[in-house]
């Protein structure tokens, strides 16, 4: 097999729900997400598979499991994106009318498809989000966590801003299709924080969304995954990441309005989390005084923020260390390295 774009499918009914899989270098873990998905207990779902230029066995397990479940499972075989053009490509050949993303080391919970799909259809939502149990490689949850404090109403940004505030993860939840061609909203591809530059746009577009409490998705912490990445000059991919938003809200005369929950977002994101990463391993490191230049230019009263009393008591120490240049303090204790991992999920 060649990274040649192909795709291998059987045409079907059209389906409620498309599962969006990105697939690179995951043959570890691979097989337990797909048995996931065509065992869930809605039955009425598409599985993409969107190999992305895997060099292990990935892709050769897509297409095994295609030909097992012929009817259910479509797969992509692509050059090389990064997991966010993975994605839109998922997204491109989806026919669903609503779509999920599972990350492929990740998996479902038997009924997750049935819960989410209900939810979002019964309320006529643009999107639903739920809960997560984060799991070590030995199948031991870590800890659990809900996304959104407001459960089984139908809310949205312009009546409730924390939304914006809420995890940036795009596989704890489901959306309408359409949601992304309509809104011309896309993941960026071969970028860190794909999900924080998307989903943030996504919150500013719909219409309304539903949180329920349900914990429906299994995220497997990884020892060698994106979040123990040593390459510590990718933390600066982080200031694109920011641009993009601030374009992004700018250009839709929203920067204004939600100036105090973009000002706290970067502070999470540029200063808590990359900061902190970057101070783990070399706290020396000359990306430490472009962040704390940066977010003085963008928002040079941050440290007045309104939501910084909400910090948790681990993100507070961070930010005091970060604040006062105590690098070598962070790389001595170990402290987790960010608020938000890579994979988007606020801990």
């Amino acid at each position: 097999m060649n990274n040649n774009s192909k795709l291998t499918q059987v045409t079907k009914n059209m389906p409620e729900v498309s599962i969006v899989v990105p697939v690179y270098g995951v043959e570890k873990y691979l097989q337990k997400c797909i048995d996931s998905l065509v065992n869930q207990t809605f039955n009425n779902i598409e599985i993409i598979l969107v190999d992305d230029g895997s060099r292990d066995s990935s892709g050769e397990i897509c297409d095994r499991n295609a030909l097992l479940h012929p009817t259910l499972i479509k797969v992509l075989h692509q050059k090389n994106t990064g997991l966010g053009g993975a994605r839109n490509a998922g997204i491109k050949m989806a026919s669903g009318r609503y779509t999920m993303f599972v990350d492929s080391d990740d998996f479902l919970r038997s009924d997750t498809v049935e819960i989410a799909y209900g939810a979002i259809s019964t309320n006529d939502v643009d999107m639903v989000a739920f809960g997560i149990h984060f799991i070590n490689e030995n199948n031991r949850i870590i800890k659990s966590s809900f996304d959104g404090t407001i459960f089984n109403q139908k809310i949205n940004l312009s009546t409730n801003k924390r939304i914006l505030l809420n995890s940036p993860s795009a596989w704890n939840k489901i959306y309408k299709t359409n949601l992304f061609s309509s809104n011309d909203i896309w993941f960026p591809a071969r970028a860190w924080h794909e999900d924080l530059r998307t989903t943030l746009k996504i919150y500013a577009a719909i219409d309304s969304v539903v949180y329920i409490q349900e914990h429906l998705y299994y995220y497997v912490q990884r020892n060698d995954s994106i979040t123990h990445n040593v390459d510590v000059e990718r933390n600066k991919d982080i200031l694109d990441a920011i641009d993009d938003i601030e374009e992004y809200f700018k250009d839709n005369n929203l920067f204004i309005e939600y100036y105090d929950e973009l000002e706290y977002i970067t502070i999470l994101n540029m200063y808590n989390a990359a900061s902190a990463r970057v101070a783990l391993i070399d706290p020396k490191n000359h990306l430490l005084s472009e962040f704390r230049e940066r977010i003085l230019s963008d928002f040079p009263e941050y440290r007045n923020n309104k939501y910084i009393r909400d910090l948790s008591i681990r993100q507070k120490t961070l930010f005091f260390l970060v604040e006062y240049k105590l690098y070598k303090i962070i790389r001595l204790l170990g402290i987790l390295r960010d608020s938000y991992d890579n994979r988007g999920v606020k801990k």
